[in-house]
């Protein structure tokens, strides 16, 4: 196992222990957690997404890297985002991306009408 793989388990333990935190709080139930758990579980059991198997570690219980993907991604794309920058070092710039993606000022035609009252 490399490096690499460790870090990565790690991450994933600390996501799981900080997340079951979340699923009872002040002895209250809350149940938006536990479905947002099922759904992002049924997912990617219906969709075949393991992040595991995607970087080569291997499982000895069949669908458990899928299961725990699910808990991760109903965790929400924040999570994810962050997960993905402590892993990989993913970086991207808001304000290039929205440079990117915005048209240019020739384009945008806006008529503006004076209004009396």
């Amino acid at each position: 196992m490399s490096w690499f793989n460790i870090l990565f388990i790690s991450i994933i333990v600390e996501g799981l222990i900080s997340y079951m935190k979340m699923i009872i709080v002040g002895k209250k139930l809350h149940y938006e957690v536990v479905i947002s758990t099922l759904v992002g579980i049924v997912i990617t059991l219906i969709y075949d997404i393991d992040l595991f198997r995607m970087i080569k570690i291997e499982t000895r219980i069949p669908y458990i890297g899928a299961i725990l993907t699910g808990i991760l991604i109903s965790r929400g794309s924040n999570y994810i985002y962050d997960f993905l920058k402590k892993i990989v070092g993913i970086k991207i710039d808001a304000s290039s991306l929205e440079k990117q993606y915005l048209r240019p000022k020739e384009e945008i035609n806006i008529d503006i009408v004076n209004h009396e009252v």
